[in-house]
């Protein structure tokens, strides 16, 4: 038993190290990947082989020559013949979209929907949708990541409370859609997928300490350390929007009252504005009219600025962070909100903590974070990865 599975489990991270290679240096060629690796040529011409059978990677050019003998194939992800989809869940706008390995997200193939009433409608209209973007039969779809808020039985994969989208409790998309579109399916909280799609493609490249804060509806919050998401026993860790802030506040979706995420996200920022005008605004037209000139809303936005400064005080404080990625509509309200925002976490956060940590914007957003939740997924089902 054990002189079979060696050969397997050796040629799983064979094939596992090539393709994070690819991922993180660009187009290759074979001897590129054997001086990067010092894995043995005949070895890494095997795993590019499965690899480019299975739709991984994809032929893309010659590399120039630079001596006698045949010159190099270059190597990319898989993307002309191969797609993954990603379908976000979202309070108010849902969306499926397509991408190759490389977590490119087509806009022509991004399909936004209003969210539904009932849940059995919004699996019906995710399911529409990707059926659409899957019609294609020479490009074959690998599977679909599903991001949602809430919290989520990762084991199970199964909603246990989404405070802010209450039908989706006790539901499982990752199993409806499943069966619905018969690929590969798997469902992640939001911010986790935020946070996969920043380390995999935007601000966090490369980085192997930092925290994701992501503020649209509710307020979460997933950490990378040691170059690990940290996740907590039942995979639920990062639950920073719960935390009592204000013991007299409003009540949250959750049940308790003046949590962080009541006064520190997008929402609670429409809420306020919205309550003072006396018309209901999502966030985007107050960001637009704000920019526009046409309202002031200063007094909220300098209100939710601070509330959201003590929760990024506390996880620099608690996490010790490189860098700290905030992903938040309120930020585009006017060029300097953003320096206002880092103003305000440096009065909070502990001197030497903020000595070593950036705060930067986050690149990505959830559509992204679905993509690359399922490329997440289908990554690690290719072999484990040798630190």
């Amino acid at each position: 038993m054990t002189r079979k599975a060696q050969p397997t489990l050796l040629r799983e991270l064979n094939e596992r190290a090539v393709f994070e290679v690819v991922r993180s240096r660009g187009p290759t060629s074979r001897a590129e990947l054997t001086r990067t690796t010092g894995i043995s040529a005949p070895t890494i011409s095997k795993a590019v082989s499965n690899l480019t059978e299975a739709g991984f990677l994809e032929e893309v050019g010659i590399a120039p020559q630079n001596g006698a003998g045949r010159p190099g194939k270059i190597y990319r992800l898989g993307a002309s013949k191969v797609q993954v989809l990603g379908a976000a869940i979202d309070v108010r706008r849902c969306c499926v979209a397509a991408a190759g390995l490389d977590g490119t997200l087509n806009p022509i193939k991004t399909l936004e929907f209003p969210t539904p009433n009932t849940y059995e409608q919004l699996i019906a209209e995710m399911a529409e949708r990707a059926d659409r973007l899957m019609r294609n039969r020479a490009i074959t779809t690998l599977g679909i990541g599903i991001s949602t808020p809430g919290e989520i039985d990762t084991t199970n994969q199964r909603v246990l409370l989404s405070p802010n989208l209450h039908m989706t409790d006790g539901q499982s998309p990752r199993d409806d859609l499943r069966e619905r579109l018969g690929i590969e399916t798997v469902m992640i909280h939001e911010t986790v997928g935020t946070c996969l799609a920043e380390h995999a493609y935007g601000s966090a490249r490369g980085m192997n300490d930092f925290v994701m804060v992501g503020i649209y509806e509710g307020f979460g919050v997933s950490i990378v350390s040691g170059g690990r998401l940290i996740q907590g026993k039942e995979k639920m860790a990062g639950e920073l929007g719960h935390i009592t802030v204000d013991l007299k506040g409003e009540r949250c979706g959750c049940g308790n009252t003046g949590c962080l995420e009541t006064v520190a996200t997008d929402a609670a920022f429409a809420r306020a504005v919205s309550h003072r005008l006396g018309k209901k605004l999502e966030v985007e037209d107050i960001v637009r009219l704000a920019q526009t000139k046409e309202i002031d809303v200063t007094a909220e936005l300098e209100k939710t600025l601070d509330y959201l400064a003590v929760g990024i005080a506390a996880v620099i404080n608690i996490f010790n962070p490189e860098a700290v990625l905030v992903c938040a509509r309120i930020l585009d309200v006017h060029d300097g909100v953003f320096d206002r925002l880092k103003q305000k976490v440096a009065r909070r956060a502990l001197k030497p903590l903020m000595g070593c940590c950036r705060i930067l914007r986050a690149e990505g957003n959830i559509r992204q974070g679905a993509i690359a939740g399922i490329i997440h997924h289908l990554t690690r089902a290719l072999g484990p990865i040798i630190d």
